[in-house]
Parts: C-alpha cells; structure tokens; sequence
C-alpha cells in the first residue's frame, strides 16, 4: 500500500516473517529507523529522511513503517487478533503516534511477554486494511495454496510459498476449472441462472414462430411460419395476382430505367426484383421502389474487370511488401540472435564474478548463483546466520544486519 492511505494505529494484513499474510498493527505512518542491538533499538527518521529506503548507510538502521507484527511461535490468529487489540487500545492511550517517541518503551515494555514481534518494515509488505481482506473471501493459489491477490486483468499478483520462495504462478491468470474451484457455489448458481435465461429465450422464440397467422380466406392457422407469400409467375414475367394494367405499368416502370426483369417482378414495391440492365448486360437486384426513386444499375460488369485489374496490381505490390518485410524480419532475427548471445556471455561473465562480490560484501554463497533479482541462499561471515539478500542489493550497498535469530526483535 501507498505511504499516504496507511492510519495509525490501525490493524492491516501483511506478509509476515514466514511469507504468509497474518494482521499486523500499524503505530505510525512515517518511517522509524531500527538499530541492531541486543535488544533493537528504535526511533523515528530524521524529517529530511522520511524516504522507505531499506538501510541507512550512515548509521546501519533498517528504515521502514513500524508495525507489531506476530512471532514464529504465535498461537491462532484469533488469540493474535485480540492481542493486537490490546496494543491498539494502549497505543491509543498513551497518545500513538503523535507522542510516539516518548510513549513507545512503555508500550514496548508493557507487551514484553507477549508473542509479538516490533519491526520496521517496507510499505510494500502491507496489503491491505485488515477488515477489508477478512471479510472478503480470498484467493487461493492453485500451485502452492497461499492467500493471493489479483490484479486489472486477473493474473495472479506475486507473492511467496511456505518455503519462502517465489511462486512459479505469479503474473498468471487463472484457468476455468481454476475459478471454480475458488467459488464453486457461487459460480454454479450463476450458471443455473445463464441456463435459465437461455431456456426462457429458446421458449419464446418458439411460442413467435408457432404464432397463429391469418390466411388468404381470413381464418387463422396455427403452426405456420409468418412470411410474404411470393407471387405466381405468369408466362409474361409478371404476377398473376396484380391486374394488366399494373402489370404492364410495373414492367413499363423496370424497361424505362434500361432493365429487362428477369422471372418475375416483386409485388411488394420494397421486395428486390432480378433485373438485366440493358446497356451493361450485368443482373441486378433492385426492387420497384427504388427504380420508382430513380435508382439504375451501377454497371458493375464494367467495374469489375477494373477491380480484377486494379486487385491484381494490389497483388504485385502486397507481394513485394511481403518479400521486402521477409527481408527485414530476417536482419531482425540476426540482429536479435547476436544481442541474445551478447546478453549470454554478459551473465555467463556474472554468475562467473557474483561469487567473489558477495564474498567480499560479507557473504559466503551456500548455492550457485541464481540472477540478480533473486534470493541467493548465503551465509554472513560475521553473524554465521543464513540470509537470502539479491545480488541488486549487495551491488547496491545491503548489507547483512546481523540479527541472529527473528526473537531478537520480539518482546
């Protein structure tokens, strides 16, 4: 969460010491520093330092958002959640944050035996508050089974197994039998409702096509299909069912416009009628009406041996622009195969000088070296604890706090 949406003292969800998400009691909202010692020390950043930086190079603090956090051998977060309680209540007694500095070795001494833990920790280990991840039913991840969050898209935001390790499902997005099994109830009634809707559409599309309609003689039929009844064709080309004279003012209507029907002419005006134009030989359909509006044939036969030329030519040119785009796609893939062997012998030329740096930053590495981004299993040549700093933060100056064991900070 953003430095600016935290309140203190307030309960939010947060990654614990294990990686997994427990509730943690926020004290203040600007960093304090946390000096190692045998016990810890800690006291808010100086003003012009309130930056979540993860070591003061100056004095060796730890900075970060100070937070009462459970231990490793906190009971059930129930009896965790009521101890938190406990701390707000007397955070908020004796004046936290505001008079945080003066009122923090007695709230720190008063909850001494309980299994809680003060820290300063980084604004990204923070969640969310923690009555919103409570009563929202979380996601389980279906790799590794840890409570997980989503993003925009629905891929699974990063987070860490039991072991501490990154899990191999972060940045992925869930398949379907995955989000049923998250909310198999809930998504089941939504499919009984989708099943229902389109029963309901099936049925009264049904009951519109079994419509009684009325026939020629008036008397209702059910079961038929709604339509026009096409005229009957005459040996003239036009319909019995009109009279000679709109027959013949019909057909005298199509040869003005340069159109000879072809079969017969629609009775309905808006219905198109086959029609053979008289200067371009080309079939048409076009229906009384609009010869009746001044529509006439397009000539579309003449219009179509220009599109096969013109089409052709368009040919020839999408074929040299396909042969051109081979060309380049072929000097991209060299290009790109030269920087991807450049960019191998780079980390060949790492992972063959990580050792030495860390060795000399004070740690011996216990596996090969993994990349710059991830936990490196070492061991501190100081403080003989088991760390997992990256290489990016050795490069950029962390060092090991040599703190021998997570009690050391617990009260």
């Amino acid at each position: 969460m953003r430095l600016q949406s935290l309140k203190a003292p307030e309960l939010y969800a947060v990654r614990g010491i294990d990686h997994r998400t427990v509730p943690a009691l926020v004290l203040d909202t600007v960093t304090w520093d946390l000096r190692p010692g045998n016990p810890p020390s800690f006291e808010p950043s100086p003003p012009d330092a309130q930056t979540p930086k993860v070591l003061d190079s100056a004095t060796g603090a730890r900075r970060g958002i100070l937070t009462v956090l459970p231990s490793l051998d906190a009971p059930a977060q129930g009896k965790i959640l009521v101890m938190l309680r406990q701390v707000q209540r007397e955070a908020k007694r004796l004046d936290f944050p505001q008079d945080g500095k003066a009122a923090f070795p007695a709230l720190r001494e008063q909850f001494a035996e309980l299994p809680l833990v003060f820290d300063a920790i980084r604004a990204t280990r923070i969640i969310s508050t923690w009555k919103k991840f409570s009563t929202e039913a979380p996601l389980l991840c279906p790799a590794c089974g840890e409570p997980i969050k989503t993003d925009g898209s629905s891929r699974i935001r990063a987070h860490f197994t039991r072991e501490g390790t990154p899990c191999n499902r972060n940045g992925t997005g869930f398949s379907l039998e995955e989000r049923l099994e998250q909310t198999p109830r809930e998504n089941a009634e939504k499919q009984d409702a989708r099943n229902s809707k389109t029963e309901k559409k099936r049925a009264r599309k049904k009951t519109r096509r079994a419509l009684p309609v009325k026939s020629e003689a008036g008397k209702k039929r059910a079961g038929e299909k709604t339509h026009h009844a096409l005229p009957v064709k005459s040996e003239a080309g036009n319909v019995k069912s009109a009279s000679p004279e709109i027959q013949a003012e019909m057909l005298s209507s199509f040869r003005a416009a340069g159109l000879t029907p072809v079969g017969h002419i629609a009775e309905i005006p808006t219905r198109p009628t086959l029609a053979k134009c008289e200067e371009c030989g080309y079939t048409v359909g076009i229906s009384l009406q609009s010869v009746l509006d001044g529509k006439r044939c397009r000539h579309l036969e003449a219009r179509k041996v220009a599109a096969e030329a013109e089409a052709a030519e368009a040919k020839a040119v999408a074929e040299a622009k396909k042969a051109k785009q081979e060309t380049e796609r072929a000097a991209a893939e060299n290009q790109k195969a030269a920087a991807k062997a450049a960019a191998q012998a780079k980390a060949e030329e790492l992972a063959r000088k990580a050792p030495e740096i860390a060795m000399n930053a004070g740690y011996e590495p216990k596996e090969p070296f993994p990349g710059r981004s991830r936990p490196w299993s070492c061991t501190c040549l100081v403080c003989h604890q088991d760390r997992r700093p990256t290489f990016a933060s050795i490069e950029a100056g962390g060092r090991c706090s040599h703190r021998t064991t997570a009690k050391a900070a617990s009260l």
